[in-house]
């Protein structure tokens, strides 16, 4: 029985809104003020796409957390939504999914920049949600201290002296004059100015002396005041041990990406800084520019079929969906035809400039 997929909050999916799962552009043609004042056949494709993108959008869910970011205005996208797609209502109304509208909070920062609306609207809600999942792995950090604490819980019983740092013999130190200094690590925060994202720069590396690089011969007295060797090395290489199991949990993290799915290069380009700020995985699926209903169709047929396949890669996608590809499954779905075996055909999906053709067979 095949598994079922896990949403992951390492993951975060944006979807533009109009031409890209709402055929606006048909609307305006049309100059239609609801679904009943376009042709029957369109009628007809508007309800196909609210099915689609429908399940489009519980597969985004499925994945990773899933926001819907337009340029249009505030209260847009549920308006046209119960006009002219009443069947999508239901899935715009799951509280998994956040519908967000860059103009309405950045056009007055940016005066006619729909980049920058675009690009400020990006930055702002991944970096609130990564930074969310930065306090709640912090917090899960904490509890995995105060566990390993726990585990070597006999160096902190009464017969034990022990510095959390260096073990140190006190009163040798006195006698030779020494003084000890610790040195706290230093943590350089850089914000980026404009639209306010802030990346958080990771910690520097720091020194620590080791409990093996002097003699701890008398570091470790019991109450008695005999030495304690053979239990100071064993002491010290499983303090190390879980020391050195506590950072690689703090270094290994999941690895992190924005995904964007829209018809204009705004996401794409918005994607780019946004995963680049902060030391994210970008991926772009860009859709075709002012498509007709039947088009949006077909996009959306394809990426329900490989959107997981999109979000499992490694490496940085760029792409976009071909006019003959979007035919090509818009009338799969018509005749009920089955999937193709293969998952690309040569040029279906090709790389935006500068993207190696390699990388568009992962589709």
């Amino acid at each position: 029985m095949a598994k079922e997929p896990t949403s992951d909050p390492n993951n975060i999916l944006i979807f533009d809104w109009d031409d890209t799962i709402c055929p606006s552009s048909a609307i305006d043609v049309h100059k239609a003020q609801q679904l009943s004042d376009l042709p029957l056949e369109q009628q007809k494709l508007f309800n196909e796409i609210s099915q689609v993108a429908t399940k489009t959008l519980s597969l985004a869910c499925e994945l990773g957390t899933t926001l819907i970011i337009t340029n249009s205005d505030d209260g847009w996208v549920r308006f046209s939504a119960r006009k002219f797609m009443p069947e999508i209502l239901p899935a715009l109304d799951d509280p998994r999914i956040e519908i967000v509208s860059a103009r309405t909070r950045y056009e007055s920062l940016y005066p006619g920049q729909p980049l920058c609306w675009k690009a400020a609207a990006f930055a702002h809600e991944v970096n609130e949600r990564f930074q969310q999942l930065d306090a709640s792995l912090a917090k899960e950090d904490e509890n995995d201290t105060v566990d390993c604490d726990e585990a070597v819980s006999p160096l902190s019983t009464p017969r034990y002296r022990r510095n959390s740092i260096v073990m140190t013999d006190v009163e040798e130190e006195e006698e030779e004059g020494e003084e000890s200094v610790l040195q706290s690590p230093q943590v350089d925060e850089n914000k980026r100015g404009g639209n306010g994202a802030q990346t958080v720069t990771p910690p520097g590396s720091m020194e620590k002396s080791s409990p093996m690089d002097r003699s701890i011969d008398n570091s470790i007295y019991d109450e008695e005041g005999n030495g304690n060797d053979d239990d100071d090395d064993e002491n010290a290489k499983e303090g190390g041990g879980q020391e050195e199991k506590k950072e690689e949990q703090k270094v290994q993290r999941p690895r992190r990406q924005v995904v964007s799915f829209g018809d204009s290069l705004e996401e794409r380009t918005a994607c780019k800084i946004v995963a680049s700020q902060l030391n994210a995985t970008p991926k772009s699926v860009k859709f075709l520019s002012h498509p007709k209903p039947v088009l949006i169709l077909g996009q959306l047929e394809m990426l329900n079929r490989y959107m997981g396949v999109v979000v499992a890669a490694e490496e940085q996608l760029d792409l976009e969906i071909s006019q003959a590809q979007a035919l090509e499954e818009a009338e799969r779905r018509f005749m009920g035809m089955p999937p193709p075996s293969s998952p690309c055909k040569e040029g279906g999906v090709k790389s935006v400039v500068g993207t190696p053709v390699a990388t568009t067979k992962r589709l």
